[in-house]
């Protein structure tokens, strides 16, 4: 094996994203690592097996300080035991968590230099895929944001599998097989992008042994009947003993299936588009809503792009290396093609698994097309020219993925008129204490169709001290989401202090039955106090002493030192 063109390759693609190491927490990785108990301590390994796994996504983003699932919402504990490896070693230093995942693209990239070297036996090819592969802005979501590892994951089991079954048909040794069949379950339970693996094996078969004129070929396939059963194994887990908390309810596409199947094509040919052209890339597509936003799709390029991929897997049918990767690519895109529909329909790490065998066929087909003859190796210059667009945008798509509001700023500078981009602005900016700028980016993003409740809660925050806007905030925030903590406690808080203390205990106790939290329990001791009613402050403490830490506790009791809830009804233990 070419060793140094494998080393050449794996350290370009290290070079490329080497950036990614000094970012922070970014996207899903606060609701996945920094805010969620259930990664905390290794004592809690048996949780990957038990109803606490599922994650259930509208409580995530709503009632909860603090989370305490593994984040996901489909079975997928390989990947979550990398997060209890972890924070068992870097606590919550980021750096620790991007290193891991750096090291994964470095290994995939490598991984898939050997595949192709196996099937071609052409080094300078395969280093090229490699090379495309593992420098392409595609891959930035997966490597940049840690919550997205599995991508990295389902890659280099998935590959694993496919090069292990490689070497057990050219030396017949079992071990080989086995090997294969531990990396395919690993795979599917990083993700379930890789469960038509087995598909690719069939190709394989197909292309390769079946056209070497093996007789007897087809008795090989009796042991990759094992994959069946491990597809089969995954696919029981998958809908019955952790069913997939997403699947059902998300919309489709397209309102008709006409459209469905349009809205699809539109999806194909826009990741086409991206993989050929590195240079449009951008941190993220922006493509979460195309019902609502149908013109972030072109529907010439999408023609144009599908057509020429028809035209071209007709022209090449009979270069088998070609046929094999381009139907591996797609047995690994099917999953993310909106079959079944999305909560999101489009991400680039949807692409990062299908990558590995359209960068190859990508490679094949720049070889092997006619192209005319100049002083020049045209079919260099373009191997070049796709790496180097890819290296370039990489390294500015990564700078983008350092935190939640770099991420947003490039998202609402590259798409203004995408509502989820303003929304996140505003989040983060919120988050950082910034009212005067986070309102604008709130109120934008509310203008162009967002109904995220958070967002009203906020902008409701952002009011006081006009308590007749911050109410009316709030309220909008319920009617959208009636089970929706927050602003409860804000309408409690609003009423204590115009003086309606009923009321403001009918909210606040509302609110803690939904999530309890300090503010909350100080409110109401206020309302008490003001009332002076002891007796009623009693129920409410004892709750307390069930719900908040010590640290809040104490708290509490000294905003109740001296007062006439400070007796033996209002401090008493709790029974």
């Amino acid at each position: 094996m070419p060793k140094r063109l494998l080393i050449l390759t794996t350290a370009l693609a290290g070079l490329t994203f080497c950036l990614c190491l000094f970012n922070g927490f970014v996207g899903d990785d606060e609701v996945m690592i920094v805010r969620n108990e259930f990664y905390r301590s290794l004592d809690n390994l048996p949780l990957l097996i038990s109803d606490r796994y599922i994650s259930d996504s509208r409580e995530y983003f709503l009632n909860s300080g603090t989370y305490n699932s593994s984040g996901a919402v489909s079975y997928r504990p390989v990947n979550s035991l990398s997060y209890f490896l972890d924070r068992a070693l870097w606590d919550l230093n980021p750096f620790g968590y991007h290193l891991h995942s750096w090291l994964l693209h470095l290994a995939n990239t490598a991984l898939v230099f050997l595949l192709a070297w196996m099937v071609l036996r052409q080094p300078r090819m395969a280093a090229w895929a490699a090379a495309l592969f593992g420098t392409h802005p595609v891959a930035a979501e997966a490597v940049c944001a840690i919550s997205y590892r599995h991508d990295l994951q389902a890659c280099f089991f998935g590959l694993t599998a496919i090069i292990l079954y490689i070497r057990f048909r050219s030396s017949g040794r079992k071990a080989w097989l086995a090997g294969s069949l531990l990396c395919y379950g690993l795979a599917v339970f990083s993700k379930e992008s890789a469960v038509l693996l087995p598909a690719v094996l069939l190709a394989y078969e197909w292309f390769f042994e079946r056209q070497r004129g093996e007789k007897g070929w087809l008795k090989h396939l009796v042991p990759t009947a094992a994959y069946g059963f491990v597809t089969a194994f995954y696919i029981w887990v998958y809908l019955v003993v952790f069913p997939n908390s997403a699947v059902g309810h998300n919309p489709a596409p397209g309102t008709t299936a006409g459209a469905h199947i349009a809205y699809m094509l539109m999806l194909l040919g826009r990741y086409l588009s991206m993989w050929l052209l590195p240079l449009t890339v951008r941190p993220l597509p922006g493509l979460f809503d195309p019902a609502r936003e149908p013109n972030l799709i072109n529907p010439l390029s999408t023609v144009l792009f599908c057509g020429l991929l028809v035209i071209t897997i007709v022209a090449r049918r009979r270069d088998r290396d070609f046929m094999f990767f381009t139907v591996m690519a797609a047995a690994f895109y099917l999953p993310a093609a909106n079959i079944i529909p999305l909560a999101n329909p489009m991400a680039h790490r949807f692409l990062y698994l299908p990558a590995a065998g359209l960068s190859v066929a990508v490679m094949i087909l720049l070889d092997q097309v006619s192209l005319p003859r100049l002083s020049v190796d045209i079919r260099r210059f373009l191997r070049l020219g796709l790496v180097t667009a890819a290296v370039f945008t990489s390294f500015t798509v990564t700078v983008a993925w350092k935190d939640n509001l770099t991420l947003a700023h490039s998202w609402t500078r590259d798409y203004p008129r995408h509502a989820k981009g303003h929304a996140i602005l505003g989040i983060a900016t919120f988050r950082r204490g910034d009212c005067d700028k986070a309102v604008p980016a709130l109120q934008r993003a509310v203008q162009l169709g967002d109904r995220d409740p958070r967002l009203f809660f906020m902008l409701g925050r952002c009011a006081v001290p006009d308590d007749n806007l911050a109410a009316a905030y709030y309220r909008q925030a319920l009617a959208l989401a009636p089970d929706y903590a927050a602003p409860y406690r804000g309408l409690g808080q609003i009423a204590a202090l115009q003086g309606d203390y009923e009321s403001a205990l009918r909210d606040l106790r509302r609110s803690v039955d939904l999530q309890p939290a300090l503010a909350a329990y100080r409110y109401a001791a206020r309302c008490y106090m003001a009332l002076e009613r002891p007796a009623g402050w009693s129920d409410w403490y004892r709750r307390a002493q069930t719900q908040l830490s010590p640290a809040e506790l104490e708290i509490l009791r000294g905003d109740l030192a001296g007062t006439i809830l400070a007796g033996p009804s209002g401090l008493s233990p709790a029974p």
